[in-house]
């Protein structure tokens, strides 16, 4: 735990957590927005084999 400690005390001294965080909160819109459209595919996943197995009951 130390380690990570030191680590990130680290990368912020060289400001390069800062330019992390900045460049995340720059991209986060697109990813929420690729985040949804996968929820839809997974749902859209789910629905299909729900259906399939549903129709392999009968």
């Amino acid at each position: 735990m130390a380690y990570l400690k030191n680590l990130i005390r680290a990368l912020q001294e060289m400001g390069a957590l800062n330019n992390f965080v900045a460049a995340t909160r720059d991209y986060t819109p697109a990813l929420k927005a690729s985040i949804k459209s996968l929820h839809k595919i997974h749902y859209q996943i789910i629905f299909n084999a729900i259906i399939s197995l549903a129709m392999l009951a009968r």
